[in-house]
């Protein structure tokens, strides 16, 4: 269990790759985000911003300890934004600027050697950040709506989203292009995971089910 201030804290979440850590991330009105002990539930750090000038997005673990958060100074206005990446245990953090035009990003995850950082927001649009420089590496067209959930394979090589029309694509990550299309009665699926050898896709939507 974990112990939060306001019940409306947990926008959304992100573990790190050990299980060792939970990340937990506040709404856009709220601007903020704390990392928990995993096993204690106990919080080891946080940070909060002025909502007025700055918002805090979801973010995704790097590696056991560093912990990726997108950060866009001007609040719900800026077109731009930076990469805050945090120690999650020492509770300090660096920018790096990033060059985007997501204005706003509803989840991000990390490739497995943790040197890639990939978000989405509204229209569609998938981004992957090189982290080390902020660069864009590429941009994945995913689709006319929103893209609800994204997984990285163990080997970094493939890439899967959702859409919402509930059908999941494969990209090849070095490329950008699609390589499968998968569909299913499942409804919204949000949660997205490959196995660890990279061979099953397992999903989660509003059937309440977890096929693969």
């Amino acid at each position: 269990a974990f112990s939060l201030s306001e019940k409306r804290f947990p926008y959304g979440f992100a573990l790190s790759p050990d299980a060792a850590l939970v990340a937990a991330f506040g709404g856009p009105d709220e601007d903020r985000f704390a990392v928990f002990d995993a096993a204690k539930g106990e919080m080891l750090s946080q940070r909060q911003e002025d909502g007025l000038r700055r918002l805090l997005q979801p973010g995704a673990f790097l590696d056991g300890k560093t912990l990726a958060v997108f950060r866009h100074p001007d609040g719900l206005t800026s077109k731009t934004g930076s990469l805050l990446l945090w120690d999650a245990a020492a509770g300090a953090g660096d920018v790096r600027e990033l060059k985007t035009d997501l204005w706003s990003v509803f989840w991000a995850v990390a490739a497995p050697d943790g040197k890639v950082v990939a978000a989405a927001g509204p229209g569609g649009s998938v981004r992957l950040w090189n982290v080390a420089t902020g660069e864009v590496i590429r941009t994945f067209d995913a689709g006319p709506d929103f893209v609800l959930a994204a997984a990285i394979s163990a080997d970094g090589r493939t890439f899967a989203t959702s859409a919402l029309d509930g059908s999941v694509s494969l990209w090849e990550t070095a490329s950008g292009q699609r390589r499968g299309l998968l569909k299913g009665e499942q409804g919204f699926i949000d949660a997205l995971a490959f196995s660890p050898d990279g061979r099953r896709l397992y999903t989660g939507g509003h059937a309440r089910t977890v096929p693969s």
